[in-house]
């Protein structure tokens, strides 16, 4: 079944302290979307 919708929480988890978003979250995303 193809993934529809990603909902991450914004602070904490998607985003580090400085504002960005880590290379890990970054590949699991791309990964997610893949399938």
């Amino acid at each position: 079944m193809a993934i529809k919708l990603i909902a991450i929480d914004m602070d904490g988890t998607l985003l580090l302290p400085d504002h960005t978003i880590s290379p890990a979250v970054k590949n699991a995303i791309a990964a997610a979307r893949a399938r």
